[in-house]
């Protein structure tokens, strides 16, 4: 069957729309006393003969089951890590607020159609903070309910100047085609940026590319030696720094790898075919490449900057920036195309076009 996008928004809008009559008041009233009890001091969260802590205690999961008995936690965690590739066994640790044990009694106390309710409506809040925040997923949520959410945002925030301007997208368009590349710029730019690149990067720009830097460079340490007014420790030490320069031109070896594309989003290959399925599948698509990154046998820091390195340097943006950390200059290959630079203009041309953009 083919899949019909607007009548997929139109569906899942309304599916938003209608938890106005599915709740009843006393429903309502029931999940805002949840939060009102979990936000404001109450008598489960401190006693005045109690030290109210931050502190953190590092618990197993059999430990913490016996605990708080309730809620089946290593079942709960099991199904959370599951995606992620984590197994949870008995001893797994994990890190418990010294506070939680108020919130485990208000919850004992409390019915559990109400924690249910309570729940849903967070989920239901956390993807139309998603849809209000990024403008592709705009279409899912009505007028209604997205001027109903800055206005309780006013209210809440005691301000009336909440800014409520969408991320600007690549494509304003309200075309399929536009709405279509504003989602894979946004959550797969991995993939968008090596298709770029293969598209409109040919291999010889990166080499005249790179002479064009180094001639510059060479031509700051030239004026730098030539300078009077600086003594010579300051002068060292200022050539020091410009070799120092390392230089990304078009595009990392990273986002060409098809291994590390496919890593990035196979969680995404199983979304079911809506859009509130798809959703999901991206936020866990985006945490397990954090969990790889950080909870492995073989951490390494340098592995985590170039991910984030790769991942805010867009082949297909038009930019050029300096990374103080990795003490780096980063030409995209969008840059690298006419009218800015061409291999086949003059180099006084490329020289006065890119290469001012390089030089400054």
């Amino acid at each position: 069957m083919d899949y019909d996008y607007n009548t997929e928004i139109e569906t899942t809008s309304n599916y938003y729309d209608s938890y106005d009559d599915y709740y009843s008041d006393d429903e309502y009233e029931y999940t805002q006393e949840i939060i009102n009890e979990l936000n404001n001091d109450s008598e489960y969260e401190y006693n005045e003969n109690e030290e109210f802590s931050s502190d953190k205690l590092i618990i197993s999961i059999k430990d913490f089951n016996e605990k708080y008995p309730l809620i089946n936690w290593k079942l709960y965690f099991e199904k959370v890590f599951e995606k992620y590739g984590i197994a949870i066994t008995d001893e797994s640790l994990i890190s418990e607020e010294s506070n939680f044990k108020y919130v485990y009694e208000f919850l004992k106390e409390t019915d559990n159609k109400d924690i249910t309710n309570f729940l849903e409506w967070n989920i239901i809040k956390y993807f139309l903070d998603i849809g209000t925040r990024i403008n592709v997923f705009k279409n899912i949520i009505s007028d209604e309910l997205y001027q109903a959410k800055i206005e309780y945002e006013k209210a809440y925030y005691n301000e009336e100047d909440i800014d409520d301007e969408e991320e600007i997208p690549i494509f304003e368009g309200d075309d399929p085609n536009s709405k279509c590349i504003n989602l894979v710029d946004e959550y797969m730019p991995f993939a968008l940026s090596k298709y770029y690149a293969e598209m409109k990067f040919p291999k010889n720009i990166k080499p005249e590319a790179m002479d064009m830097i180094e001639n510059i460079r060479n031509s700051m340490i030239d004026r730098i030696k030539k300078l009077e007014w600086l003594d010579e420790s300051t002068r060292e030490h200022a050539i020091e720094k410009v070799l120092k320069i390392k230089y990304s031109i078009g595009y990392s070896d990273y986002v060409m790898n098809v291994e590390n594309i496919y890593n990035n989003y196979k969680l995404l290959f199983l979304t079911k075919n809506d859009i509130l399925s798809l959703l999901i599948r991206i936020t866990n698509s985006k945490n397990k490449k954090i969990y790889d990154l950080f909870y492995n046998e073989n951490y390494i820091e340098s592995q985590i900057s170039n991910y984030f390195f790769d991942l805010f340097s867009k082949t297909y943006i038009v930019n050029a920036f300096y990374d103080s950390m990795e003490i780096s200059m980063i030409f995209p290959a969008a840059i690298l195309q006419s009218p800015k630079y061409d291999v086949n203009q003059p180099d006084y041309i490329n020289y006065g076009n890119i290469g001012s953009v390089m030089g400054h």
